[in-house]
């Protein structure tokens, strides 16, 4: 080998070498740096030993204090009675239970202030089952604007908590450091919505300022007035969601106040009272139009709704849409459809269009895989059995000419064309139809209501029942 070779590989052999032995030396570093930031127990309890809670705001001479009942009820106690949000408190109560292992950043402090921990910006007391109290300071932010600086004291508190600075981050802070508006039930009435057994309701514009009454069977809601009839589901208990509804804003908590006598409930707009297992909530509703100004060019006519309630003193402003929820009419909660079949195929049909009848009749395949359809022996088309009963359950009414049922026969329906009696459930509904004038009417039995049906639907009824043949 030639000399220069042999010196090119002993010094490539002396830098792997170098490598080598440097690199034991001086392992790198891992991608991420493991958090030695130490920790402690802050606090140790279960949000569910809290009975009390007070906050306070020494700066702003502001607090509050809330409790819970033997039933696990939050209520606010100070500055004044009223309803706490369920899930407001707890949020509060858990949030105070979930300080456990926090940033410690100095173990032990004889001299609060420099972390504004002398007079704290917010303080969190509360008091557990057992009596004992816990006590949560928070003061100043750290310069590099995190964390919020922290303390604790009390005698529910870990050994040695009490002589620790922690530092928690702002969401906790925002977390504890609550006020009234934060924590205060706001619906305007506080239902057991599942368990609603009965609702009022009146308004001077589409109920002209009748009752409307409804009571409730099962799933099903029925008027009690004006009269008896079928009443739409999801009309009625959409009315008692919005009533159960937040408020918009706190117009005045005094109601004799001078604000409040700019408001006139002696003749509400409207009223709501609903009935659960416990008792009565009464809501009443005013509206205040505000005229537009001719002087100002775009200016338009202003309608705000305010309300009292039998659950909280003061008045409260509604949402702007309470205008559109709280006007309607008894036509609004009507039930439109003519059959109540959503649910399931009816057992038997006995249809008649003028001198034809034919009963269709589901019975189950040998297989009892699916069903079929048969009028007398012959076998029907299942396809056109379905379409038929399609047409059943969108059949609506258009308008209600009539609620007596002494004007039936004016309508014509003493000698209906056609009748449709559906078993469903070992239950029948009987409905009897007429095209008289033009006009197409339906008659349910046993229920006075005249139904206007639209003559397309009425004339794909009578189409459809004479195609069984």
């Amino acid at each position: 080998m030639k000399p220069m070779r042999l010196l090119i590989a002993l010094v490539t052999l002396a830098l792997l070498g170098g490598a080598i032995w440097y690199s034991d030396k001086h392992p790198p570093k891992p991608d991420t740096v493991a958090d030695t930031t130490p920790k402690a127990q802050m606090l140790s309890i279960k949000d569910d030993q809290i009975n009390e809670i007070h906050i306070s705001r020494p700066a702003q001479n502001d607090s509050l204090t809330l409790d819970k009942d033997v039933r696990g009820t939050w209520t606010i106690r100070e500055p004044k009675e009223m309803a706490a949000d369920p899930a407001a408190a707890k949020a509060l109560a858990t949030s105070l239970a979930s300080l456990g292992n926090e940033q410690v950043v100095s173990d032990k402090v004889t001299d609060w202030s420099p972390y504004g921990l002398t007079q704290p910006t917010t303080v969190v007391q509360a008091t557990l089952a057992d009596g004992k109290k816990v006590e949560v300071d928070l003061g100043d932010v750290a310069p590099t604007g995190n964390p919020v600086y922290a303390r604790v004291s009390g005698n529910g508190t870990p050994p040695g908590a009490s002589d620790k600075l922690f530092g928690v981050t702002s969401t906790v802070k925002s977390s504890l450091d609550k006020s009234v508006p934060d924590l205060r039930d706001r619906r305007m009435l506080r239902v057991d919505v599942d368990h609603v057994s009965k609702v009022l309701f009146t308004n001077t514009q589409g109920a002209k300022n009748k009752m409307m009454e409804f009571t409730r069977s099962g799933t099903e809601w029925q008027f009690v007035q004006p009269h008896a009839m079928r009443a739409e589901n999801y009309a009625v208990e959409e009315l008692v969601r919005t009533a159960s509804s937040p408020y918009d804003s706190v117009y005045t908590d005094d109601e004799k106040s001078a604000e409040a006598r700019k408001l006139d409930f002696s003749k509400p707009w409207a009223t709501v009272e609903v009935i659960d297992p416990a008792g009565s909530h009464k809501m009443t509703i005013q509206e205040q139009i505000i005229k537009a100004d001719p002087k100002k060019p775009g200016d338009a006519t202003q309608k705000n709704y305010y309300a009292k309630t039998s659950e909280m003193p003061g008045i409260f402003k509604l949402a702007s849409t309470a205008g559109t929820t709280y006007d309607k009419g008894v036509n609004a909660f009507r039930r439109t459809s003519i059959f109540d079949i959503n649910f399931g195929d009816p057992d038997k049909m006995e249809l008649r269009v003028d001198n034809f009848r034919v009963t269709v009749e589901r019975k189950p395949d040998k297989d009892k895989k699916e069903d079929q359809w048969f009028a007398g022996s012959k076998k029907l088309d299942s396809e056109k059995v379905q379409a038929f009963i399609s047409l059943l359950r969108r059949l609506g009414a258009k308008d209600y000419p009539s609620d007596d049922a002494a004007e039936q026969a004016k309508y014509g329906l003493d000698k209906p064309v056609v009748d449709v009696k559906v078993t469903l459930s070992g239950k029948t509904q009987h409905v009897m139809m007429i095209l008289k004038d033009g006009q197409a009417y339906a008659a349910k039995e046993g229920d006075p209501t005249t139904y206007l049906l639209d003559t397309v639907e009425f004339g794909d009824l009578q189409r459809m029942i004479t195609e069984f043949k």
